[in-house]
Protein backbone atom coordinates (compact mmCIF):
# COMPACT_ATOMS: atom_id res chain seq x y z
CA UNK A 1 0.00 0.00 0.00
CA UNK A 2 3.05 2.42 1.18
CA UNK A 3 4.69 1.61 -2.25
CA UNK A 4 1.25 2.75 -4.12
CA UNK A 5 1.67 5.92 -2.27
CA UNK A 6 4.63 6.54 -2.93
CA UNK A 7 4.46 6.02 -6.53
CA UNK A 8 0.67 8.31 -6.69
CA UNK A 9 2.85 10.84 -5.38
CA UNK A 10 5.41 11.06 -7.70
CA UNK A 11 3.50 10.80 -10.67
CA UNK A 12 1.60 13.64 -9.50
CA UNK A 13 4.34 15.42 -8.63
CA UNK A 14 6.01 14.95 -12.41
CA UNK A 15 2.68 15.77 -13.90
CA UNK A 16 2.76 19.17 -11.41
CA UNK A 17 6.35 19.78 -13.10
CA UNK A 18 5.50 19.46 -16.58
CA UNK A 19 2.63 21.64 -15.94
CA UNK A 20 4.55 24.42 -14.38
CA UNK A 21 7.20 24.40 -16.72
CA UNK A 22 5.02 24.52 -19.65
CA UNK A 23 3.39 27.80 -18.10
CA UNK A 24 6.72 28.89 -17.71
CA UNK A 25 8.11 28.16 -21.13
CA UNK A 26 4.76 29.61 -22.41
CA UNK A 27 5.23 32.45 -20.68
CA UNK A 28 8.76 33.13 -22.10
CA UNK A 29 7.86 32.66 -25.55
CA UNK A 30 5.44 35.22 -24.93
CA UNK A 31 7.61 37.61 -23.34
CA UNK A 32 10.33 36.92 -26.33
CA UNK A 33 7.31 37.46 -29.08
CA UNK A 34 6.39 40.60 -27.17
CA UNK A 35 10.02 42.09 -26.95
CA UNK A 36 10.86 40.91 -30.57
CA UNK A 37 7.88 42.93 -32.04
CA UNK A 38 8.75 45.78 -29.79
CA UNK A 39 12.45 46.26 -31.03
CA UNK A 40 10.96 45.65 -34.28
CA UNK A 41 8.73 48.92 -33.96
CA UNK A 42 11.88 50.74 -32.48
CA UNK A 43 13.92 50.11 -35.17
CA UNK A 44 11.50 51.00 -37.77
CA UNK A 45 11.02 54.51 -35.40
CA UNK A 46 14.41 55.35 -35.29
CA UNK A 47 15.10 54.61 -39.40
CA UNK A 48 17.32 51.59 -38.57
CA UNK A 49 15.63 48.36 -39.91
CA UNK A 50 17.88 47.27 -42.22
CA UNK A 51 20.90 47.67 -40.36
CA UNK A 52 22.89 45.09 -37.99
CA UNK A 53 22.09 45.63 -34.67
CA UNK A 54 25.11 45.36 -32.12
CA UNK A 55 23.30 45.70 -28.96
CA UNK A 56 19.45 45.47 -28.34
CA UNK A 57 17.31 44.68 -24.80
CA UNK A 58 13.90 45.89 -23.99
CA UNK A 59 12.89 46.15 -19.91
CA UNK A 60 9.78 47.06 -18.53
CA UNK A 61 9.55 50.79 -17.46
CA UNK A 62 6.28 51.12 -15.55
CA UNK A 63 2.86 49.09 -15.97
CA UNK A 64 1.92 50.76 -19.32
CA UNK A 65 5.00 51.53 -20.65
CA UNK A 66 8.82 49.58 -21.94
CA UNK A 67 12.25 50.94 -23.35
CA UNK A 68 14.11 49.44 -26.09
CA UNK A 69 17.76 50.20 -25.77
CA UNK A 70 19.86 49.57 -29.17
CA UNK A 71 22.90 50.28 -30.44
CA UNK A 72 24.45 50.39 -33.78
CA UNK A 73 27.62 51.94 -34.93
CA UNK A 74 28.26 53.18 -31.57
CA UNK A 75 25.10 55.63 -31.54
CA UNK A 76 22.65 54.65 -28.78
CA UNK A 77 18.66 54.85 -29.25
CA UNK A 78 16.24 54.45 -26.53
CA UNK A 79 13.00 53.84 -27.20
CA UNK A 80 9.94 53.72 -25.31
CA UNK A 81 6.73 52.16 -26.25
CA UNK A 82 3.45 52.12 -24.71
CA UNK A 83 2.07 48.28 -23.80
CA UNK A 84 -0.71 49.56 -27.33
CA UNK A 85 2.63 49.44 -28.95
CA UNK A 86 2.32 53.42 -29.39
CA UNK A 87 6.01 55.07 -29.53
CA UNK A 88 5.78 57.67 -26.34
CA UNK A 89 9.37 59.20 -26.35
CA UNK A 90 12.76 58.57 -28.49
CA UNK A 91 16.30 59.35 -27.11
CA UNK A 92 19.58 59.63 -29.69
CA UNK A 93 22.46 59.61 -27.26
CA UNK A 94 21.06 60.02 -24.38
CA UNK A 95 18.95 63.37 -26.31
CA UNK A 96 15.60 63.59 -26.46
CA UNK A 97 14.13 63.93 -30.41
CA UNK A 98 10.92 64.70 -31.16
CA UNK A 99 9.14 61.47 -32.81
CA UNK A 100 8.09 63.75 -35.91
CA UNK A 101 12.01 65.14 -36.11
CA UNK A 102 13.97 61.80 -36.25
CA UNK A 103 16.63 62.41 -38.82
CA UNK A 104 17.27 59.96 -41.17
CA UNK A 105 19.68 57.21 -39.82
CA UNK A 106 23.38 58.20 -41.10
CA UNK A 107 24.08 54.51 -42.60
CA UNK A 108 24.22 53.44 -46.07
CA UNK A 109 22.06 57.04 -47.06
CA UNK A 110 23.01 58.51 -50.04
CA UNK A 111 21.95 62.26 -48.29
CA UNK A 112 24.93 62.48 -45.92
CA UNK A 113 28.52 62.95 -47.28
CA UNK A 114 30.49 60.17 -45.73
CA UNK A 115 33.23 59.98 -43.52
CA UNK A 116 36.05 60.61 -46.07
CA UNK A 117 34.06 64.34 -46.92
CA UNK A 118 33.88 65.13 -43.57
CA UNK A 119 37.81 64.14 -42.76
CA UNK A 120 38.53 66.46 -45.75
CA UNK A 121 36.37 69.26 -44.16
CA UNK A 122 38.39 69.02 -40.91
CA UNK A 123 41.67 68.76 -42.44
CA UNK A 124 41.18 72.04 -44.78
CA UNK A 125 39.87 73.84 -42.27
CA UNK A 126 42.90 73.27 -39.94
CA UNK A 127 45.17 73.80 -42.72
CA UNK A 128 46.59 70.47 -43.20
CA UNK A 129 47.29 67.66 -45.89
CA UNK A 130 46.50 64.23 -44.72
CA UNK A 131 50.13 63.26 -44.63
CA UNK A 132 50.45 65.65 -41.58
CA UNK A 133 48.44 64.18 -39.03
CA UNK A 134 48.17 61.65 -36.87
CA UNK A 135 46.09 59.52 -34.47
CA UNK A 136 43.02 60.02 -36.82
CA UNK A 137 39.43 58.84 -35.02
CA UNK A 138 36.27 58.91 -36.93
CA UNK A 139 33.01 58.50 -35.41
CA UNK A 140 29.55 59.04 -35.86
CA UNK A 141 27.81 61.20 -33.12
CA UNK A 142 24.64 63.17 -32.48
CA UNK A 143 23.71 66.47 -31.32
CA UNK A 144 21.44 69.26 -31.43
CA UNK A 145 19.25 66.98 -33.48
CA UNK A 146 21.40 66.38 -36.12
CA UNK A 147 23.74 63.29 -36.72
CA UNK A 148 27.76 63.93 -36.93
CA UNK A 149 31.10 62.73 -37.62
CA UNK A 150 32.80 63.39 -34.87
CA UNK A 151 36.63 63.81 -35.77
CA UNK A 152 40.13 63.75 -34.22
CA UNK A 153 43.41 63.55 -35.12
CA UNK A 154 46.62 65.40 -34.15
CA UNK A 155 49.54 67.57 -35.81
CA UNK A 156 52.75 67.38 -33.66
CA UNK A 157 51.32 67.49 -30.42
CA UNK A 158 48.17 69.52 -31.23
CA UNK A 159 45.26 68.00 -31.13
CA UNK A 160 42.03 69.25 -33.25
CA UNK A 161 38.50 67.90 -32.49
CA UNK A 162 35.90 68.54 -35.24
CA UNK A 163 32.06 67.69 -35.62
CA UNK A 164 30.91 67.79 -39.00
CA UNK A 165 26.90 67.78 -39.98
CA UNK A 166 26.42 64.55 -41.68
CA UNK A 167 24.00 66.18 -43.83
CA UNK A 168 25.51 69.86 -45.19
CA UNK A 169 29.19 69.28 -44.11
CA UNK A 170 29.05 72.21 -42.26
CA UNK A 171 31.50 72.39 -39.12
CA UNK A 172 29.11 72.46 -36.00
CA UNK A 173 32.30 72.13 -33.39
CA UNK A 174 35.74 72.80 -33.59
CA UNK A 175 38.32 72.54 -30.33
CA UNK A 176 41.87 72.52 -30.63
CA UNK A 177 44.22 71.39 -27.53
CA UNK A 178 40.40 70.90 -25.52
CA UNK A 179 39.82 74.82 -25.69
CA UNK A 180 36.41 75.08 -27.89
CA UNK A 181 37.16 77.81 -30.63
CA UNK A 182 33.69 77.50 -32.46
CA UNK A 183 30.05 75.34 -31.95
CA UNK A 184 27.02 75.91 -33.86
CA UNK A 185 24.33 76.90 -31.69
CA UNK A 186 21.24 76.11 -31.62
CA UNK A 187 18.08 77.69 -33.44
CA UNK A 188 17.56 81.42 -30.66
CA UNK A 189 20.08 80.40 -28.64
CA UNK A 190 23.13 82.60 -28.11
CA UNK A 191 26.24 81.61 -26.32
CA UNK A 192 28.50 83.44 -24.47
CA UNK A 193 31.78 82.64 -25.89
CA UNK A 194 34.78 80.42 -24.72
CA UNK A 195 36.92 84.13 -24.37
CA UNK A 196 34.31 84.95 -22.06
CA UNK A 197 33.82 82.16 -19.92
CA UNK A 198 37.01 81.93 -18.95
CA UNK A 199 37.29 85.34 -17.93
CA UNK A 200 34.25 85.01 -15.85
CA UNK A 201 35.77 82.20 -14.22
CA UNK A 202 39.38 84.02 -13.89
CA UNK A 203 37.91 86.91 -12.56
CA UNK A 204 36.05 85.02 -10.02
CA UNK A 205 38.99 83.41 -8.99
CA UNK A 206 40.97 87.00 -8.48
CA UNK A 207 38.49 88.08 -6.28
CA UNK A 208 38.63 84.77 -3.47
CA UNK A 209 42.42 85.94 -3.29
CA UNK A 210 43.77 88.70 -0.57
CA UNK A 211 46.18 90.98 -0.95
CA UNK A 212 47.61 89.05 -4.18
CA UNK A 213 48.77 91.19 -7.66
CA UNK A 214 47.86 88.50 -9.81
CA UNK A 215 45.97 89.73 -13.10
CA UNK A 216 44.21 87.25 -15.05
CA UNK A 217 47.03 86.86 -17.49
CA UNK A 218 48.96 84.63 -14.35
CA UNK A 219 46.42 82.14 -15.37
CA UNK A 220 47.40 79.20 -17.19
CA UNK A 221 44.19 77.37 -19.33
CA UNK A 222 44.25 74.24 -19.39
CA UNK A 223 41.23 73.17 -20.57
CA UNK A 224 37.78 75.48 -21.94
CA UNK A 225 35.20 73.34 -23.56
CA UNK A 226 31.57 73.34 -24.39
CA UNK A 227 29.31 70.55 -23.37
CA UNK A 228 26.10 70.24 -22.77
CA UNK A 229 25.11 68.54 -19.28
CA UNK A 230 21.88 67.82 -17.37
CA UNK A 231 19.99 69.89 -20.03
CA UNK A 232 21.93 72.78 -20.12
CA UNK A 233 25.09 74.03 -22.27
CA UNK A 234 27.87 74.76 -19.74
CA UNK A 235 31.64 76.05 -20.45
CA UNK A 236 34.43 73.98 -18.12
CA UNK A 237 37.13 75.75 -17.44
CA UNK A 238 40.20 74.23 -16.02
CA UNK A 239 42.96 76.72 -14.99
CA UNK A 240 45.90 76.95 -12.33
CA UNK A 241 46.40 80.06 -10.69
CA UNK A 242 48.71 80.74 -7.62
CA UNK A 243 49.85 77.35 -7.61
CA UNK A 244 45.73 76.21 -6.70
CA UNK A 245 43.83 74.44 -9.98
CA UNK A 246 40.55 75.55 -10.38
CA UNK A 247 37.35 73.92 -12.45
CA UNK A 248 34.62 75.83 -13.02
CA UNK A 249 31.37 75.64 -14.71
CA UNK A 250 29.78 78.38 -16.90
CA UNK A 251 26.12 78.31 -17.79
CA UNK A 252 27.16 78.89 -21.92
CA UNK A 253 24.30 80.98 -22.38
CA UNK A 254 24.05 83.28 -19.08
CA UNK A 255 27.58 83.13 -18.05
CA UNK A 256 26.11 82.10 -14.34
CA UNK A 257 28.96 80.01 -12.50
CA UNK A 258 27.31 76.75 -11.57
CA UNK A 259 29.95 75.06 -9.83
CA UNK A 260 33.73 75.60 -8.39
CA UNK A 261 36.01 73.13 -7.60
CA UNK A 262 40.04 74.12 -6.27
CA UNK A 263 42.56 71.64 -5.54
CA UNK A 264 45.98 72.95 -3.94
CA UNK A 265 48.91 72.03 -6.33
CA UNK A 266 52.38 71.78 -4.91
CA UNK A 267 54.38 75.27 -5.42
CA UNK A 268 56.92 74.57 -7.84
CA UNK A 269 59.13 77.26 -10.12
CA UNK A 270 57.71 76.25 -13.59
CA UNK A 271 60.15 79.48 -15.14
CA UNK A 272 63.24 78.78 -16.56
CA UNK A 273 62.21 75.88 -18.01
CA UNK A 274 64.25 74.05 -21.44
CA UNK A 275 61.73 74.28 -24.25
CA UNK A 276 59.50 71.77 -25.44
CA UNK A 277 61.42 71.67 -28.63
CA UNK A 278 64.38 70.71 -26.99
CA UNK A 279 62.91 68.07 -24.59
CA UNK A 280 62.15 66.37 -28.00
CA UNK A 281 65.34 66.64 -29.67
CA UNK A 282 67.15 65.22 -26.32
CA UNK A 283 64.81 62.52 -26.12
CA UNK A 284 64.94 61.15 -29.65
CA UNK A 285 68.72 61.48 -29.81
CA UNK A 286 69.10 59.47 -27.16
CA UNK A 287 66.94 56.64 -28.74
CA UNK A 288 68.59 56.96 -31.98
CA UNK A 289 65.58 58.29 -33.99
CA UNK A 290 65.76 61.26 -36.48
CA UNK A 291 61.80 60.83 -38.06
CA UNK A 292 59.62 60.23 -34.71
CA UNK A 293 55.91 59.74 -35.06
CA UNK A 294 52.71 60.50 -32.90
CA UNK A 295 55.06 63.00 -30.54
CA UNK A 296 53.55 63.94 -27.44
CA UNK A 297 55.35 66.07 -25.08
CA UNK A 298 53.38 68.02 -21.83
CA UNK A 299 55.39 69.75 -18.76
CA UNK A 300 54.40 67.65 -15.58
CA UNK A 301 55.41 68.33 -11.69
CA UNK A 302 56.80 64.84 -10.07
CA UNK A 303 57.77 64.41 -6.65
CA UNK A 304 58.40 68.25 -6.65
CA UNK A 305 60.49 68.55 -9.69
CA UNK A 306 59.18 69.89 -12.89
CA UNK A 307 59.53 67.37 -15.90
CA UNK A 308 58.77 66.99 -19.54
CA UNK A 309 57.11 63.73 -20.42
CA UNK A 310 57.83 62.95 -23.50
CA UNK A 311 56.48 60.36 -25.70
CA UNK A 312 56.63 59.16 -29.51
CA UNK A 313 56.80 55.92 -31.66
CA UNK A 314 59.55 54.94 -34.46
CA UNK A 315 60.36 51.63 -36.27
CA UNK A 316 57.54 49.61 -34.46
CA UNK A 317 58.28 50.70 -30.84
CA UNK A 318 56.94 53.01 -28.19
CA UNK A 319 59.13 55.25 -26.98
CA UNK A 320 58.62 57.16 -23.33
CA UNK A 321 60.92 59.86 -21.52
CA UNK A 322 60.83 61.99 -18.56
CA UNK A 323 63.36 64.79 -18.89
CA UNK A 324 63.98 67.71 -16.11
CA UNK A 325 62.36 70.27 -17.44
CA UNK A 326 65.59 72.77 -15.71
CA UNK A 327 68.67 70.57 -16.37
CA UNK A 328 67.63 68.46 -19.82
CA UNK A 329 68.80 65.37 -17.92
CA UNK A 330 66.76 62.28 -18.80
CA UNK A 331 65.24 60.88 -15.57
CA UNK A 332 63.54 57.66 -16.66
CA UNK A 333 62.94 56.11 -20.17
CA UNK A 334 61.31 52.64 -21.14
CA UNK A 335 61.23 51.41 -24.69
CA UNK A 336 58.47 48.89 -25.78
CA UNK A 337 56.91 47.18 -28.54
CA UNK A 338 54.20 49.15 -30.91
CA UNK A 339 51.35 46.39 -30.49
Amino acid sequence: MKKKTVLTFAIVAIVCCAVIFAACDKQEQKEQARNAEFTRIALQTVGVENQTVDYATVTQKDADSFVVEIEINGIKYDVTIGADKTVKSVKINDRQVEKDQIPDAPFENNEYIGKEAARNIALADAGVELGDITKLEIDFDFDDGKYLYEIEFYVGTTKYEYDIEAKSGEIHKKEVNDKTEFEKAPEGVDFKGTDEAIAIAVENALKGLQNTSLTANDATIKKAKLDFEKGSYVYEIEFILDGVEYDYEINAVTGAIIKVETDKKEQVDTNATISQDEAIRIATAQAGVSNPAQIEAKLEVEHGVVVWEVEFKSGGYEYGYEINAKTGQILDYDKEIDD
